[in-house]
């Protein structure tokens, strides 16, 4: 690992060393990077595994409660970046042996990279490079995210709406992704099911998203946010009890001055409606291929 590293990789571990095994090689063998591995509590080892095969790798020590947040630990790993770009590549994804190599040629100013999905490589959506200046203005993953979904989709927006043009890498630039059960996806999280998960994360998504456009906010403070994924997950539970699986969320949406009225007989408020509808939460792919 050279002071002249392009790219560092950044790969979250919490009771997926079987996997790291596999995984961290094929990164720490790529030229011009380096690698940051972060151990959430991992009662598998990982730290004591990682530093007796790979010196080289700097490890990040996370205590986590025995409750995971992928965007915590990501956010945890990025803080020791210090190349041009950082690449979030998740445990179970095996990139080819020549990645940077080819990667190198692609990079482009003002753009951050997804990977392209393929029949055989399902479960890539979270992986990505991106620019660290521009993660780090954005401040990188949103923390309040909890369990599985909508973090990723999150940071992608955040960093269109903040100037950066996506881009797509091809299939061929991951080797293949480490098959695993939908129950390991949810192991160390809170609420076990999967799609109960990604439905509250994904209103929280949208509603923040709302909020953020009407007051021009890129980014709501984290109290806000708080309160905002509070209000989602009641509403998603509100929905799960209801005879119809639906419910609604409103959220109050603050006015400006400029926008409050200056006659005494006419004031208004503003609000936003959102309706959850979980009647069909039952259906659809596995968790690894949504």
């Amino acid at each position: 690992m050279g002071s002249d590293a392009l790219i560092t990789f950044v790969v979250t571990c919490k009771g997926r060393l079987e996997y790291l095994r596999t995984s961290l090689p094929r990164l720490v063998a790529q030229q011009n990077s380096s690698v940051v591995v972060v151990d959430s509590d991992c009662p598998d080892g990982t730290a004591n595994w990682v530093s007796a095969n790979f010196p080289t790798v700097k490890i990040v020590h996370l205590s986590d409660n025995g409750v995971f947040n992928v965007a915590r630990s990501r956010n945890r790993g990025f803080e020791a970046a210090v190349t041009k770009w950082v690449c979030f590549v998740d445990v179970d994804v095996v990139l080819a042996d020549n990645f940077v190599t080819q990667v190198a040629q692609l990079l482009e100013e003002n753009s951050y990279y997804r990977f392209e999905r393929s029949p055989k490589n399902f479960g890539v959506f979270g992986s990505c490079i991106a620019p660290r200046t521009s993660l780090s203005e954005i401040g990188c993953y949103d923390e309040v995210f909890e369990g599985y979904g909508g973090e990723t989709k999150d940071l992608y927006y955040r960093l269109e709406r903040a100037g950066l043009s996506e881009h797509y890498l091809a299939h061929q630039f991951i080797d293949y992704v480490i098959r695993h059960p939908d129950n390991l996806r949810s192991e160390f999280y809170k609420e076990k099911n999967i799609r109960v998960s990604r439905s509250r994360n994904a209103l929280y998504r949208v509603a923040k998203l709302n909020l953020s456009l009407l007051t021009d906010q890129r980014n709501l403070d984290i109290a806000k946010r708080r309160e905002l994924y509070a209000m989602a997950g009641e509403a998603v539970e509100r929905a799960l009890v209801s005879a119809n699986r639906q419910a609604e969320l409103k959220v109050q949406v603050p006015l400006s001055d400029s926008e409050r009225s200056k006659f005494e007989f006419a004031q208004f408020k503003r609000s936003i409606s959102l309706e959850v509808d979980l009647s069909r939460i039952d259906e659809g792919p596995p968790a690894g291929q949504g």
